[in-house]
């Protein structure tokens, strides 16, 4: 049973400590010597909105085996704070992410100037490759629209799905929104079986399409604890197949670990960071397969100011929120791959699409 109590920050800064300087601590899978310096074809990012350093520990002390964490070979710090701005909203964010910039609030991707920007999917699509979304959230959350629309209206659900269907997105699987199905020609819904995504339908479904594809899913299983997996799970086959020779980026993402914070509801936390974990884990297990994949996770902020407290044991954590809010602390970025290496160290988080589009040759050095 999980209580609440005064933290101790100590035993955090210990940890931190030990993932900057000693990333192999983690316990990761052994490092591919031959990887090292090799280019990447294919980069999936997945993205668990919310998750900080004491999240991450939480959800190993909770496993039950190697966490899915665990597997991966670098670690990395980022800074998710702008300068001049006190706490980023989710737009900026998310456009930091996808274009590379700090922008303004309520911006997504554009530039300050509200001049367009162009994202890494833009930049991936004009290189040949094919780009994926696959979240718990609508098509419109920013973190999913970054990657495709540049606007600063962001309460305008017909702006998205305009921007989304000019964008050269080959996959959208995610949460339907009654008002914008009836006016996407592209709208396909989920097939559900025992009211929760099932991979295998999904994959026999996603098999019938050779061009872009969207899968909309009921919300009231959206944040079924199996749901992201399962997406996962058939979105990857259809960005393989659909991507050839070319590679593809495929964006995951979950909001279910930012609503157990404002929720401050432990239980719902503790299943949201399950089901992340197990999207890792068969993110990683494919990347096993094909060894020209690069995986990489993090958050684009900590949410909460989680802690987990002395007296705290591997099966009963003694855990407390400091807060409903986004903090502004720093956050683990880990990575698994050829490229890999590139991620270690401290950095904005903006500096991760650099380093992708580095990685993946899409733009010339400066």
């Amino acid at each position: 049973m999980l209580e609440f109590k005064n933290h101790d920050r100590g035993a955090m800064r210990l940890i931190f400590l030990l993932l900057l300087f000693f990333p192999h601590l983690t316990g990761g899978e052994c490092i591919d010597e031959v990887l090292i310096g090799k280019p990447a074809k294919n980069v999936i990012i997945i993205i668990g909105d919310g998750m900080g350093l004491s999240h991450y520990s939480g959800g190993i002390y909770q496993s039950q085996k190697q966490a899915a964490i665990e597997r991966f070979t670098m670690t990395g710090l980022h800074l998710p704070v702008v300068k001049g701005v006190e706490k980023p909203d989710e737009a900026m964010s998310a456009t930091a992410l996808s274009c590379g910039i700090n922008s303004l609030p309520g911006y997504i991707g554009l530039n300050k100037d509200s001049s367009a920007v162009e994202s890494l999917f833009d930049l991936a699509e004009e290189n040949g490759m094919s780009t994926g979304i696959v979240s718990d959230e609508q098509l419109f959350y920013p973190v999913n629209a970054a990657f495709y629309a540049h606007t600063g209206t962001t309460t305008i659900e017909d702006v998205y799905l305009d921007a989304y269907k000019e964008s050269g997105v080959d996959l959208f699987i995610g949460q339907s929104n009654s008002n914008l199905d009836e006016k996407n020609d592209l709208y396909i819904k989920a097939l559900e079986v025992d009211g929760v995504a099932d991979a295998k339908e999904m994959r026999a479904t996603l098999e019938k399409f050779d061009n872009r594809s969207v899968l909309f899913a009921e919300k009231t299983f959206t944040h079924n604890r199996r749901f992201l997996t399962s997406c996962t799970d058939a979105a990857i086959p259809f960005m393989e197949r659909h991507a050839k020779d070319n590679g593809f980026i495929l964006i995951i993402n979950t909001s279910s670990i930012t609503q157990a914070v404002e929720e401050q509801n432990i239980e719902k936390l503790e299943k949201a960071i399950s089901a992340y974990f197990s999207t890792i884990n068969t993110c990683l297990d494919f990347a096993n397969r094909n060894q020209e994949t690069l995986v990489i996770t993090t958050s684009g902020y900590e949410k909460g100011g989680y802690a987990i407290n002395p007296g705290s044991r591997k099966d009963s954590l003694i855990v407390e929120f400091s807060t409903r809010a986004n903090t502004t602390t720093m956050v683990p970025v880990f990575a698994k791959g050829p490229g890999a290496n590139d991620f270690t160290g401290v950095y904005n988080y903006k500096d991760i699409f650099k380093k992708i589009s580095t990685i993946l040759n899409l733009q010339e050095d400066d």
